[in-house]
């Protein structure tokens, strides 16, 4: 949906291997079973009866006990302490601990906890949360989350209802068209622009005769809104309807259809886009040559690098699928306009070329200067570029809306498309981020640097791991090396560090990010953040459960034991994980 990015907490964490429901982990007991004597000095039931009452220290002292006598971990046992866990955390009121049970239900792949949760949780919880939670239920695919998602279309809220119908949408559900319908109905005829793309996601035949409509509705914005929906969504029935649509004289609707045009590969429409090649209006022009050359004419590049030279930022940006465009986009990196620098910078990126390099800085690092991202749409919707914004901050506090997000988000993407950079000067991106202690993309960028493993890279990791007055740095280098190299001392130096900061809450919200700008500041110093706290607790849990052995289980049990008490319900999560 690209109006909206309704995102939960961002807390870094790359889901990896799950565990199956209780029986499967019933199958992996280990062969040394206890002797009749052993299992009858503790009873296993009494330990589910402590956690049922919530007595979580307590029925984790007697597991440990059991597991003494035992002389090994109870598989059996713990995977249902972690479901009787998650259930009871699930069945509280505090709509938080509710939200906690289901990120963790998402984090384990199970759906026990949804048949607790209240469903007057879409109806008098915190919007954030709400949002977050339809999210997450979007990741779970069964019938209780179906119910619950059709629960949230009764919010008071319409940006909740339209999260939920988009949830919906996206995994097809029978009841999700009628629902939609019924909505658009119930608001102005200005709103309906809003929802061709719920439909067109949808792809039912209520949904295709719904768009047929549309195409055709009195509202401009609903018709390109549309046309637009139609064609990312490839429903190239409707072709016929977007080919009549372009005879309109409306330039942002001739700018719509000549996107539709090349983004559904409609070749009888070659004419018409040829027709649209000379518009005396840019964006007109601009989609019509992009579509032209996305259905085989060469010819068109040249248009596109003569509005490119003419620094259209629009143009600038198209360039980055077009072959051939590198050396006019090295040359527009030297422009004295800081927007065109950017863009061309970004389109660079995509074509690869490693010299870019040295001017990454300027803008993929968050200094003093404090610059933004905001992006720029065309008329019709359907050209995008950026436009740097000075002292992002404070224009953030004067109300332009979620550019701090935004900003980090983009140079997020800037950072993964280093990745595909050649090696020597990915490293030299990696240098730069981590001497610079921009705190804000170092998650992703130790993630990335392991996703690259080279002698090069473990030397720059044992080097940042070892590093003084930059905690978040040298821990999640630390935690880093112990994934790549299962070093036994950094396994140490992590768990003292959990047991210092296993008081820490682990569910913090990121903040939101509209789809339509998909493509923080960054702490320095000594101190680490409440959420740089959060999810590198996070991560350092995460990774002792990737370990499935006996520390990574005893550090989850102590800290549901003892830890932040709004963790538990993400450590028995942890806890499914570590014993796979």
């Amino acid at each position: 949906m690209d109006r909206w990015n309704f995102a939960i907490a961002s807390l870094g964490i790359f889901f990896s291997s799950f565990l199956n429901p209780i029986a499967t982990h019933a199958e992996k007991i280990s062969e040394v079973s206890p002797t009749p004597l052993q299992q009858e000095s503790i009873d296993k039931h009494y330990i589910f009866y402590l956690l049922q009452s919530q007595e979580w220290k307590r029925g984790i002292d007697l597991y440990r006990k059991y597991k003494e006598l035992l002389g090994h971990h109870d598989v059996e046992i713990l995977a249902q302490m972690a479901f009787t866990l998650l259930e009871r955390i699930a069945k509280s009121p505090d709509h938080e601990d509710q939200l906690a049970a289901l990120f963790a239900a998402s984090l384990a792949h199970v759906s026990t906890p949804l048949a607790f949760i209240n469903n007057g949780f879409f109806l008098h919880g915190e919007p954030h949360a709400q949002l977050a939670a339809i999210h997450l239920l979007g990741q779970i695919q069964d019938d209780r989350s179906e119910f619950l998602l059709l629960q949230a279309m009764s919010s008071r809220s319409l940006l909740i209802r339209l999260e939920a119908a988009y949830q919906l949408c996206m995994r097809k559900a029978k009841m999700a068209v009628g629902h939609v319908e019924s909505l658009m109905h119930r608001l102005p005829p200005q709103a309906r622009s809003f929802f061709p793309q719920f439909f067109a996601l949808s792809g039912t035949k209520e949904a295709i005769a719904i768009l047929r409509q549309l195409i055709d509705d009195p509202d401009p914005g609903t018709r390109i809104e549309t046309i637009t929906a139609v064609a990312r969504f490839g429903r190239d029935d409707l072709l016929p309807l977007i080919q009549s649509a372009a005879t309109y004289a409306s330039p942002i609707q001739q700018e719509a259809c000549a996107m539709a045009f090349g983004m559904l590969k409609d070749y009888r429409s070659l004419p018409t886009l040829r027709t649209f090649a000379s518009s005396p209006h840019d964006t007109v022009r601009l989609a019509a040559l992009s579509a032209l050359f996305h259905l085989g004419e060469e010819s068109a590049k040249a248009g596109l690098f003569a509005s490119a030279k003419g620094e259209n930022l629009f143009a600038i940006r198209l360039l980055e699928d077009i072959e051939g465009s590198e050396d006019l986009l090295v040359s527009l990196l030297f422009s004295k306009d800081i927007h065109v620098r950017f863009n061309a910078l970004l389109s660079l990126l995509k074509r690869r070329d490693p010299r870019v390099t040295p001017h990454l800085k300027e803008f993929i690092v968050c200094d003093t200067k404090d610059i933004g991202f905001q992006p720029l749409f065309s008329s019709g919707g359907t050209l995008q570029a950026w436009k740097i914004i000075g002292s992002a901050e404070q224009q953030a506090n004067k109300g332009i809306r979620d550019l701090i997000p935004i900003s980090l988000h983009v140079r997020e993407q800037m950072l993964r498309d280093c990745v595909e950079l050649p090696s020597t000067a990915f490293l030299e991106i990696a240098h730069l981020l981590l001497n610079e202690g921009q705190n804000a993309l170092i998650p992703l960028l130790v993630r990335v640097l392991e996703m690259r493993p080279s002698p090069e890279v473990v030397e720059l990791l044992k080097k940042n791991a070892q590093r003084t007055g930059a905690p978040l740095i040298r821990t999640y280098c630390q935690l880093a090396l112990m994934r790549m190299t299962k070093n036994r001392e950094g396994e140490e130096t992590v768990l003292r560090w959990i047991q210092q900061q296993k008081q820490s809450e682990m569910l913090r919200f990121r903040p939101i990010v509209p789809k339509n700008a998909l493509i923080s500041r960054t702490s320095q110093g000594d101190s680490l953040t409440h959420e740089e706290h959060a999810a590198l607790l996070c991560d350092a849990y995460i990774t002792l459960a990737q370990n499935h052995n006996d520390l990574g289980i005893d550090t989850l049990l102590d800290g549901i034991a003892t830890g932040h008490p709004k963790n538990r319900a993400i450590l028995a999560a942890l806890l499914i994980q570590a014993i796979e």
